[in-house]
């Protein structure tokens, strides 16, 4: 998805970012959030390895990497997002 001057909902948003998993949508513009690399994702790995171990194995939380979290009007794709247990589907 390109880079658009023009400004969007949210709900144009999402429909035009089926498939396209690093597009975000800010204040209305949209971007393209780099993926991470090197360091950044090994860290990402480990850190998710981490909350699985101490929180997931004993239904507390459950963490999530690379996942599009919409608040408000805007759309992100954040790198780790921990959900309690009570707020993860099928948890």
């Amino acid at each position: 998805m390109a880079v658009t001057p023009e400004r969007m909902t949210l709900a144009e948003f999402l429909k035009l970012a089926r498939g396209e998993a690093g597009a975000e949508l800010r204040h209305g513009l949209v971007r393209q959030r780099p993926w991470p690399t090197g360091a950044k994702g090994a860290i990402q790995a480990w850190l998710g390895a981490q909350i699985y171990i101490f929180t997931e194995r004993r239904e507390l939380a459950e963490g999530f990497t690379s996942i599009r979290l919409n608040l408000a009007e805007d759309s992100y794709v954040v790198d780790l997002a921990v959900y309690l247990w009570d707020r993860v589907a099928g948890g």
